[in-house]
């Protein structure tokens, strides 16, 4: 007899010279399904303590790598923020000059020479373009959690972001299109949506520069609770193998160099912070990203 069961039958009161009785087989029988009802009890209770940490540990995993990929985003704008203003230092003296010289050109000119006043007013409004550039690029590195969130409108951080990229567009051959509801407003932090912007602009440019009739749509509607601003391409959308890992940190289709470095999991984690999302459409024909921003309060219910 097997010395497991002699010892479990011994501990019933059977000897090993006599057999067991049935109330006694009976006994070593429940005691035996206990036992695996225990056992499978544990091993249940264990793989799921095995699965919970699992879980936990990729949970902070990936609240690792988010942060990671913020301290990456944020030194890169900290880097540009920096080179703006050694460039708007060197840049301010020389453009107040040329400010200075084409008012002085139009002023001596006089109304007898429209062609030269109408050369010098270009001088001074492509003057007044550089400087808009450059102050919207060191205000758009500033842009941190702790700005203030408030009302904005769309319009105006649409604006800041094109004022950015609008010479990119141009040059690469996209028509650019802005449709804005009227008097819809959102609540969050400017400079930061305007960073998001600018990141979703500068995308859908390099994903469809040099294709035929590029073009990029932005539209800002509101629905329900909520401010919708979206950016649209001519592209024929994301297939769904990179659209399910699109928002992951580090993640990029761009070779080296490329891009804002602000990464779309940088982009949603800000307008997360601002009770916001950013989501891929993939419900669209087109290439389109939305984000959704809070309404002010006392505009929620006027609509229409």
């Amino acid at each position: 007899m097997h010395r497991l069961l002699a010892r479990q039958l011994k501990s019933l009161g059977v000897g090993a010279d006599q057999p067991p009785s049935p109330e006694q087989w009976r006994a070593f029988l429940e005691r035996v399904n206990k036992g695996y009802c225990d056992f499978d009890q544990e091993r249940y209770l264990l793989e799921r303590s095995l699965i919970i940490s699992s879980r936990e540990m990729q949970d902070r995993w990936d609240a690792l790598e988010s942060q990671k990929a913020a301290a990456v985003g944020a030194s890169q704008m900290a880097a540009i923020g920096q080179m703006a203003g050694g460039i708007a230092h060197e840049i301010n003296t020389p453009l107040a000059t040329i400010y200075l010289l084409s008012e002085q050109l139009q002023l001596e000119a006089g109304p007898g020479n429209a062609a030269l006043v109408s050369l010098a007013a270009k001088i001074e409004s492509t003057a007044h373009r550089i400087s808009k550039i450059v102050k919207g690029l060191r205000a758009l590195s500033r842009g941190d959690a702790n700005e203030p969130v408030r009302k904005i409108s769309p319009m105006a951080v649409i604006g800041d972001a094109l004022d950015i990229c609008r010479e990119k567009l141009v040059s690469s051959g996209i028509q650019i299109s802005v449709d804005v509801e009227p008097r819809a407003h959102a609540m969050g932090r400017p400079v930061q949506i305007s960073q998001v912007l600018l990141n979703l602009i500068g995308n859908a440019c390099d994903a469809i520069t040099g294709t035929a009739n590029p073009w990029i749509r932005i539209e800002a509607r509101s629905a329900g609770d909520k401010l919708q601003v979206s950016v649209t391409d001519s592209g024929s959308g994301i297939p769904p193998g990179i659209a399910t890992r699109i928002m992951e940190p580090f993640f990029t289709t761009k070779p080296v160099g490329k891009g804002t470095g602000l990464g779309l999991s940088v982009s949603k984690s800000i307008i997360e912070s601002q009770a916001g999302t950013l989501e891929l459409d993939t419900g669209s024909p087109n290439t389109k990203f939305v984000i959704s921003l809070p309404r002010p309060a006392n505009e929620v219910g006027l609509d229409g």
